[in-house]
Formats: structure tokens, C-alpha cells, sequence
């Protein structure tokens, strides 16, 4: 196995990453494969959890840089953009119903003075048969850019968080693009 060195600036850095991502007890190896976004390679879950799992490492990558003010929010909603494009893409997923969902969301959004979206409405937009998962980097306990909440009958809705709107907007729809 190859011997790196680092500073202690990096090695400190790296106890932080560590810290916040609850990998205290495991070795630096193991929190760099996290940083990384690779699989271990003695993980034992099944290999679309782990799709999962690094999709998500590479959200709170994305927030940890935005958090420490290495990018902005719209460059922060952009990265967490391409990332779900090239999980969709590299997951399996079909690339375009990711967007049509996304569209449609934003569509609906619209229309409705940006009020909550259920999910079977997005589905039904979209004219695809699932949404759910197909949001959920987006969501308050990931990126912090889409809410999921309950509504008054224990049904669910998605709303979009605070000015993030005209940032999805501008990432996601292309010119020409009506939503």
C-alpha cells in the first residue's frame, strides 16, 4: 500500500472532515474514500445503497464548500445539480426523467405561487411513474434546498426553501426552456 505525507495543516483539516462526517474512529483512509465519494472497499452493503450513500457524500461535499464560503448558492445548486445528473447517469436512471421531474416541480411550483407540490402531482407533469426519489438530494436534511412536509391529511408535499427557486430555475431550465 503507497505512504502519503501531508503537512499538519491537511492532516488537521482532514481530523475536522472526520469529525463531521461521524468517521472519529476510522482511519484516515476511510475518511478520505467518504471525502471522495468511493466505495470501500470492504462495504458490505448492497451496491445501489452505496450509489446512495455517495451521491449523498457528494452533496454534503458541495454544502461543506459552500458552508465554508468556497462557492456561492448558485454555484453550490449548480454543483448539487450535476451531481444528481451524473448519479442519474452513472446510477442506472434514466438522465432525462431526473430532469423532467425537476421541470415539472419547478413548473408546478410556479403555477401555484411557488405553494407546496405533492409528489403524484410532479409524477403526473412529468409523466413518469415515481418522483419521490428523485428529489431526495435536494432535501432540507441534504442540500437544504426542497422541504419535505407533511399537509393537514398525512400527505406529502415538496416546497422549494426560500430564494432557492430563481436559483433552480436558472440552473436547471436551459434558455428556451418554459419548465
Amino acid at each position: 500500500m503507497p505512504v502519503i505525507r501531508v503537512d499538519e495543516e491537511v492532516m488537521n483539516e482532514l481530523r475536522l472532515r472526520a469529525i463531521s462526517l461521524k468517521l472519529v474512529f476510522e482511519s484516515p483512509n476511510a475518511t478520505l474514500r467518504v471525502i471522495l465519494g468511493l466505495d470501500s472497499a470492504t462495504d458490505p452493503h448492497p451496491a445501489e445503497e452505496r450509489k446512495g450513500r455517495k451521491m449523498l457524500s457528494y452533496v454534503r461535499r458541495a454544502k461543506d464548500r459552500y458552508d465554508n464560503k468556497l462557492t456561492d448558492r448558485e454555484g453550490f445548486v449548480t454543483e448539487v445539480w450535476n451531481g444528481i445528473l451524473a448519479s442519474a447517469a452513472n446510477g442506472g436512471r434514466n438522465q432525462r426523467v431526473v430532469e423532467k421531474s425537476s421541470k415539472a416541480f419547478l413548473a408546478l411550483s410556479e403555477e401555484n405561487g411557488r405553494s407546496p407540490v405533492s409528489p403524484r402531482a410532479i409524477s403526473l407533469r412529468a409523466g413518469i411513474d415515481q418522483t419521490a426519489s428523485l428529489l431526495w438530494p435536494w432535501l432540507d436534511w441534504n442540500a437544504g434546498v426542497i422541504r419535505l412536509e407533511k399537509n393537514n391529511s398525512g400527505g406529502r408535499h415538496y416546497t422549494i426553501s426560500g430564494d432557492d427557486f430563481d436559483l433552480l430555475r436558472k440552473v436547471i431550465l436551459r434558455p428556451g426552456d418554459k419548465g
